[in-house]
């Protein structure tokens, strides 16, 4: 079963993995975290490394960050190189709940690591709408009809 990491500053990997299971319910194999205030980003980088490797139990690990090129994302690169070889996992960026749950229902369906990714990528995208586009879209649709 494909792992799901959420790594991300302050407090919101712990809120997307709140709402995940207020939407559907306990997960295995997900886990959070965070680098704070006081986080050394030495031990964020070895922490994060770690759970990696726990989550992975042969079928790889994606890694959700929140934003590109910043800490969480710089150190799943890091943690790459020490892990080459060892450990499959993809890394995210622009971490969000659509993503994250779309990602929920690859492995449901029992995919694979590259498929769960696209999946979760094409979700992300998808998911950020601004309502009064959409509702121009399915307005003039309704007055084609």
């Amino acid at each position: 079963m494909v792992g799901f990491l959420i790594a991300t500053h302050g407090g919101f990997a712990r809120g997307i993995l709140d709402s995940i299971e207020l939407i559907a319910g306990k997960q295995e194999r997900i886990d959070t975290i965070s680098i704070l205030h006081e986080t050394s980003i030495d031990v964020f980088g070895k922490e994060l490394t770690d759970k990696i490797v726990e989550l992975d139990d042969g079928d790889g690990v994606v890694v959700f960050c929140d934003l590109l090129l910043a800490s969480p994302y710089n150190q799943a690169t890091m943690s790459y190189r020490a892990l080459q070889g060892k450990h499959e996992y993809r890394i995210m960026s622009g971490a969000n709940l659509p993503m994250i749950l779309e990602a929920l229902s690859g492995r449901m369906q029992d995919l694979g690591l590259d498929a769960i990714s696209r999946m979760a990528q094409n979700a992300g995208k998808e998911g950020i709408q601004e309502f009064f586009e959409e509702f121009a879209k399915v307005s003039n649709t309704d007055m084609i009809q």
